[in-house]
């Protein structure tokens, strides 16, 4: 496995990809999954070399970067619905249900959607850690949430 810090915005927060090797990296071939990584920096370390630093020590088969990278699905599921509808993401879409207009009923069904698929996932979760289910695959999940009905 070989793991680089893709990316890193201005909150501090990285993405890291982990890939087959690094030859797959370098190739340009799309990492097997991805994490988030919320910066700690010691005292003179830049941001960069803190989650490198981190990146490094973070064991890539860890159930929390499975946990993460389920999430991770989850929310590009509920942005990508969104987006098909021409909103930004399903934030934008969202935070409209609390303006009155022409998009607040949209808005609504948006905000409802998206507390109805996180409550599953937690309901999911909860049935994981219970030995009630396996860990379902990010697809898996996907279809195990509701389906928006705008």
């Amino acid at each position: 496995m070989f793991k680089h810090l893709d990316s890193v915005d201005t909150a501090g927060i990285g993405t890291v990809g982990i890939y087959d090797d690094e030859q797959a990296f370098r190739t340009g071939q799309a990492p097997l999954r991805t994490f988030r990584l919320k910066a700690k920096p010691t005292k003179g370390q830049s941001v960069f070399d803190a989650l490198t630093e981190q990146a490094a020590a973070t064991d890539a088969d860890s159930p929390e970067l499975g946990i993460e990278a389920l999430k991770n699905a989850v929310q590009a599921h509920l942005d990508a619905t969104a987006q098909a509808d021409d909103w930004d993401s399903i934030y934008t879409a969202a935070l409209r249900a609390s303006f009155a207009g022409p998009y607040q009923a949209n808005g609504i069904a948006y905000a409802t959607w998206m507390d109805a698929c996180w409550l599953r996932c937690h309901e999911v979760e909860a049935e994981v850690l219970a030995g009630k289910r396996a860990v379902p695959s990010a697809d898996e999940l996907i279809g195990l949430l509701p389906v928006f009905k705008g």
